[in-house]
């Protein structure tokens, strides 16, 4: 309260308004990404892995929906009962193999139903492997086994 006390109004000015992180009082996304990149400390995000998706070779479907894997944001039913949805127990469990909860590590990285998928695409890009446990290691070994002439078959198949 007493700030606003300090304050004097202007009846004849116009208000405006001024973005402090930038000289020229303007809004830039420049200088926006530059608070967000100042910030890390206090937002927790994995700038190295915000850039190795963000800044990849893959469409933006590919990229966001990787995004959203990382982040767990995507609706699994798990998801969807933290958020308030009304499930009971049974409702959660995945819908393919009906012996886990449905997760996005589940869905993505342990579901064997999941895994025969993923290895049907793996087969259509004449390539093998084995899924990772977690959303950053399977990222990332997927971007060192796709750089070069996989690039194109990978993103097309997505």
């Amino acid at each position: 309260m007493g700030l606003l006390r300090i304050i004097k109004l202007q009846h004849d000015g116009v208000d405006k308004w001024n973005w402090i992180h930038d000289a020229s009082l303007c809004y830039l996304v420049k200088s926006a990404y530059k608070v967000i990149w100042q910030v890390n400390e206090v937002c927790a995000v994995d700038f190295a892995m915000w850039n190795s998706v963000w800044k990849s070779w893959g469409p933006f479907k590919t990229r966001a929906l990787a995004w959203r894997i990382i982040l767990d944001r995507l609706p699994s039913r798990w998801n969807l009962a933290f958020w308030g949805g009304n499930f009971s127990g049974i409702d959660i469990m995945c819908i393919w193999c009906q012996s886990r909860l449905e997760t996005i590590d589940h869905l993505f990285f342990s579901c064997q139903f999941y895994y025969e998928v993923w290895q049907l695409l793996y087969g259509q890009l004449g390539l093998s492997g084995v899924l990772h446990s977690s959303p950053k290691s399977h990222w990332f070994k997927h971007l060192s086994s796709f750089k070069g002439g996989l690039v194109n078959s990978f993103g097309s198949a997505i």
